[in-house]
C-alpha cells in the first residue's frame, strides 16, 4: 500500500530532488506549501520539512511552552500552524483550524462573513471584527489591545514573526478589571447603601454649581436625617440599624429620578441633589421620601420618620455654604418636632 508524503516546498532544492527517488520506492509524493502541511483534514504518513522549518518550528513551539497564557501562532490566511498546551486545554482549538472558527467560534465575525460562513462559505479576509493581524504584519510591529468577550476581559497581543506568520495570545484579565471596578465603587460610594459618599458629594455638588452657572439652570437640595434613630441601634442593635439605613437608601432611589444624586454623608445623615428642580418641587420629593421612610416603620413595627431641610440654589453660592444652609434649615426641623420638612418659608 502506497504511503503519503507531503514535501514541504520552501526553495530547497536539496529537498525536491527526494521527489522522483521517493516516488520510484513506491511512495505517493505531494509537493505543498508549509501552511498546508497542517491544514485540517490532511493525515499524510510522514511530512519533510527543509531544515530551516524544522529549526523554526521546533523554536516555535519552545518558545510557545514558555507561554503560560493561551498562545497560538497563526498564518496571514488565519490558520493555526502551532499552538501550546493552555491554548488546547483552555479554549480546545486545533492546529489546522481557523482561528476565527477555533477561538471564537464564529461569533465575532462581522456581518458579511457571518454571513457567508451560514453558507459553509470562508470569504477572503474573513476575520474578527477586533482582529489586527493583518496591521501588525504590515507594520511589523507588535499590536496589544484590551477586548472584551463574552462578558469578559482579556488583554491580547498581535506579534509579527516574519511576512505570514504571527504569535496570538491574551491573558484573561476579568478578576483585575472586576477588582477596579470595585475599588472604583468603594472610592465614591457608600458600601453600606450604595449611595455616594462624602467625598462624591462635593465634587458632584462643585460640577452641578457650573453647570447651573453655565446655563442659568437652578437646583435644589434635600438634607434629611433620621429622628431618634439611635435608639434604633440601641433598642434593636447595629443590625438592625444598618438594615434600616440600607432600606432608608432603597426606598429614596425609588422616589427620585435617574438623574438625581443620593448621598450619605454618614452615620444616618443624608443628602439628595436635584438637578434642574425648583424647591417646591422639591419639597414634593421630600414629602415622598417622608411618606417611604413612614412606610419602613411600620413594616419593623417602629416608629420610623425624618427631620428635612429643603434649598434651592442662589447664583454665588459655595459648595460649603449652600451644605451650610441647607444643614441649619434641617436642624430647625428637630427643633420644632421632628419629622418635619423646612424650606426656610415656616412651612
Amino acid at each position: 500500500m502506497a504511503r503519503k508524503i507531503f514535501l514541504v516546498h520552501q526553495n530547497d532544492h536539496d529537498l525536491l530532488r527526494l521527489h522522483p527517488l521517493l516516488e520510484a520506492n513506491g511512495y505517493t509524493v505531494e509537493v505543498v506549501h508549509e501552511d498546508a502541511a497542517f491544514s485540517q483534514g490532511e493525515h499524510p504518513d510522514f511530512v519533510l520539512l527543509p531544515w530551516s522549518l524544522y529549526e523554526r518550528g521546533r523554536l516555535n513551539l519552545l518558545f510557545l511552552e514558555g507561554i503560560p497564557a493561551p498562545a497560538w501562532i497563526i498564518s496571514r490566511d488565519r490558520r493555526i500552524l502551532a499552538q501550546n498546551r493552555a491554548a488546547e486545554r483552555d479554549w480546545q482549538t486545533k492546529v489546522g483550524e481557523y482561528c476565527f472558527l477555533a477561538i471564537r467560534k464564529g461569533a465575532a465575525l462581522r456581518g458579511e462573513y457571518r454571513k457567508a460562513l451560514k453558507r459553509g462559505v470562508i470569504l477572503p479576509g474573513t476575520r474578527c471584527y477586533f482582529c489586527r493581524a493583518d496591521e501588525a504584519l504590515r507594520e511589523s510591529q507588535t499590536i496589544r489591545c484590551e477586548i472584551r468577550w463574552r462578558k469578559r476581559f482579556f488583554d491580547v497581543f498581535w506579534v509579527p514573526l516574519g511576512e505570514d506568520l504571527y504569535l496570538h495570545y491574551l491573558h484573561d484579565i476579568t478578576p483585575y478589571r472586576e477588582m477596579e471596578r470595585t475599588l472604583r465603587f468603594l472610592a465614591f460610594h457608600d458600601p453600606l447603601t450604595g449611595a455616594y459618599n462624602r467625598r462624591s458629594f462635593f465634587e458632584i455638588l462643585s460640577r452641578e454649581i457650573a453647570r447651573a452657572n453655565r446655563r442659568s439652570e437652578t437646583f435644589s437640595l434635600l438634607f434629611f436625617d433620621l429622628d431618634h434613630f439611635k435608639v434604633v441601634n440601641d433598642r434593636f442593635g447595629h443590625v438592625t440599624g444598618d438594615r434600616v439605613l440600607q432600606e432608608v437608601a432603597r426606598a429614596v432611589q425609588s422616589a427620585i429620578r435617574k438623574m438625581d444624586f443620593l448621598v450619605r454623608l454618614g452615620g444616618d445623615e443624608f443628602v439628595v441633589l436635584l438637578p434642574t428642580t425648583a424647591k417646591d418641587e422639591a419639597r414634593q420629593v421630600a414629602e415622598r421620601i417622608q411618606e417611604a421612610i413612614r412606610a419602613i416603620g411600620e413594616h419593623l413595627a417602629f416608629p420610623l420618620s425624618a427631620s428635612f431641610g429643603v434649598v434651592e440654589y442662589t447664583q454665588g453660592e459655595t459648595p460649603d455654604t449652600l451644605l451650610s444652609r441647607v444643614d441649619a434649615l434641617a436642624y430647625r426641623a428637630k427643633d420644632l418636632g421632628r419629622g418635619r420638612i423646612e424650606n426656610g418659608e415656616g412651612a
